[in-house]
């Protein structure tokens, strides 16, 4: 079962020996290994801690993150980020990262993470690095490279790496978005609370003005 979850299946001992009786008859063949490899899981599992030069050539299938279709809700994170204020976009990061690292440690307080201390010396092992990459990927709606945890090993280096590469371009859609809605609100929109306190004099000095009257 632990084999298993590495992406190493069990295969029919006669299937085996038949393959395995194959391949020796190719004397071409310097070394022969028959075996039945999930590697879409066995890849990302043996690469959290360092690359493998054999693995590197080796592709699988992305795993399937389907983004939010038109008219649906987006990610709990998405949305946050598109409201947060650009300053504060890092901490939403952050925050989120140290909820799903806790959750597959099994930790109840997320704010006692480190943001900067190695995911590894906190006890993740493969298998756990692989489940926090699926947890990312659905917070961001993205596919992640199966070297995440090796590329980027503690919460800050994941922040860092979500906002600037991974969500640069929808951040960037967001920040044009909110500068249109900006640009698209009339002038004194916002002074409906001001006016309310004018007088009736002093409503008709302004809106002469606004016309050009005297």
């Amino acid at each position: 079962e632990m084999a298993a979850q590495f992406g190493l299946n069990r295969m029919p001992s006669d299937q085996a020996l038949q393959f395995m009786g194959d391949f020796l008859g190719a004397p071409d063949l310097a070394q022969i290994v028959v075996a039945s490899v999930d590697w879409s899981a066995l890849k990302p599992a043996y690469e959290a801690r360092r690359q493998r030069p054999f693995l590197e050539r080796v592709e699988t299938r992305q795993r399937a993150v389907k983004p939010a279709q038109a008219g649906a809700k987006s990610s709990d994170l998405l949305r946050k980020l598109h409201e947060a204020h650009p300053d504060d976009r890092r901490d939403v990061l952050i925050e989120h990262i140290r909820v799903e690292v806790a959750a597959v440690l099994g930790m109840t307080r997320p704010d006692d993470i480190d943001i900067y201390q190695g995911l590894f010396e906190m006890g993740m092992d493969s298998l756990m690095s692989v489940e926090l990459k699926g947890r990312l990927e659905n917070g961001v709606e993205r596919a992640l490279p199966s070297t995440l945890t090796f590329n980027y090993p503690t919460v800050a280096e994941l922040a860092e790496y979500l906002e600037t590469h991974v969500l640069a371009d929808r951040l960037a859609e967001a920040a044009a978005a909110g500068s249109d809605a900006e640009a698209e609100t009339p002038a004194g929109a916002d002074d409906g609370g001001e006016m309310d306190d004018l007088s009736e004099d002093e409503l008709a000095a302004l809106l002469s003005k606004k016309l050009g009257l005297k």
